[in-house]
C-alpha cells in the first residue's frame, strides 16, 4: 500500500490589551509562546507551493484551512471526506534545533493497483526544516512510494498580522486571524492589568483587537482593547472599552508595534512573532 503525504496547518492569533494592560499597567501586556532562538516557529498559516493548500499551524499541531488543486488521488480523498477544511495534518509538533521539528504528517492510504483510489489516512513520521528567514519550509518524510518533500511559503511572505505574537514586557500571548485576534496566555501583568484578571474582564479568550484593516505594505488600523479606570484609583479595573490603533510591521514581518492612546496619553507595545 502506498501513501502520498498532505500537509496543513493551523493558525491562531492573540490579542493585546493595549489600554491599561500595557501602557497604563506597570509593564504589562499581551505576549505568545517560544518558537527557540531564532524567534521562528511554525505557529501560522503555511502555503503549499504546488496544490495551493493552506494549513494553519499551532502549537504541536495543524489542520487545514484551506484545500488545494490536488492530483486525481488528492481529489478522491476530498470526495469520500478524508481531507476536508478542519482535518489535522500535522502532529506532535517538537523542536529538535533552532529551525526543525519532528512530528508526523498525515498520509493518505491507497493500493498500488489503485493509485488514484483512496482508501483512508494514517500518520508517517516527517521532519520540518525552517529557512533562516522563516518564510519556507520543507517537510520531509517517506511513504510506502520512496521519500518525499514538500515546500511551503509562509502566507503573504509573513506579512499579515495571522499569527502568534508575544508582548515583550509581559510574556502576554495572542493569537490572530483575518480582522481580528483574542488572548491564548494571560501574562505578567501590573496591578491593574491583574485586578482586570481577577475581575473576569480579562481572560484566555478575550477578543483584544477588532475591526483590523490594511492601510499598506506593513500597516493596519484596528481597535485595541482597553481597561477602564478611575484616575483617583488607578489599579482599580473597571470594565473594558475600545480604543483606535496603528499596527506596524518590521519590513522582515517578525516584529509588531501597536500604538494608540488612552486617557493617560500615549502608549506603543512591541510584539514578536511566535
Amino acid at each position: 500500500m502506498k501513501k502520498i503525504l498532505k500537509l496543513f496547518g493551523f493558525i491562531t492569533l492573540v490579542a493585546l490589551i493595549t489600554f491599561s494592560m500595557v501602557a497604563c499597567d506597570d509593564g504589562g501586556g499581551t505576549g505568545g509562546g517560544g518558537g527557540g532562538g531564532s524567534g521562528y516557529s511554525l505557529n501560522g498559516v503555511w502555503v503549499e507551493n504546488r496544490s495551493g493548500e493552506q494549513i494553519t499551524a499551532s502549537g504541536s499541531t495543524s489542520v487545514i484551512s484551506r484545500l488545494g488543486s490536488y492530483g486525481a488521488l488528492g481529489t478522491d480523498a476530498v470526495s469520500k471526506g478524508y481531507i476536508k477544511i478542519g482535518v489535522q495534518v500535522w502532529r506532535s509538533l517538537t523542536s529538535t534545533g533552532n529551525l526543525t521539528w519532528s512530528g508526523q504528517s498525515l498520509l493518505v492510504d491507497y493500493n498500488t493497483n489503485a493509485p488514484t483510489v483512496a482508501l483512508g489516512t494514517s500518520w508517517g513520521n516527517a521532519t520540518f526544516t525552517m529557512s533562516a528567514n522563516g518564510q519556507t519550509l520543507t517537510v520531509s518524510g517517506r511513504d510506502t512510494s520512496g521519500t518525499y518533500t514538500n515546500t511551503y511559503t509562509r502566507s503573504g511572505s509573513s506579512y499579515s498580522l495571522n499569527g502568534i505574537w508575544e508582548e515583550s514586557r509581559s510574556g502576554e500571548q495572542i493569537t490572530a486571524s483575518g480582522s481580528t485576534s483574542v488572548i491564548s496566555r494571560l501574562g505578567s501583568y501590573g496591578a491593574l492589568g491583574t485586578d482586570a484578571v481577577n475581575k473576569g474582564y480579562i481572560k484566555v479568550g478575550v477578543q483584544v483587537w477588532r475591526s483590523l484593516s490594511s492601510t499598506g505594505n506593513l500597516t493596519w488600523s484596528g481597535q485595541s482593547l482597553l481597561v477602564d479606570y478611575n484616575t483617583n484609583a488607578p489599579t482599580v479595573a473597571l470594565g473594558t472599552s475600545w480604543g483606535n490603533a496603528t499596527f506596524t510591521m518590521s519590513a522582515n514581518g517578525q516584529t509588531v508595534t501597536v500604538s494608540g492612546r488612552d486617557t493617560s496619553g500615549s502608549y506603543t507595545n512591541t510584539y514578536t512573532r511566535r
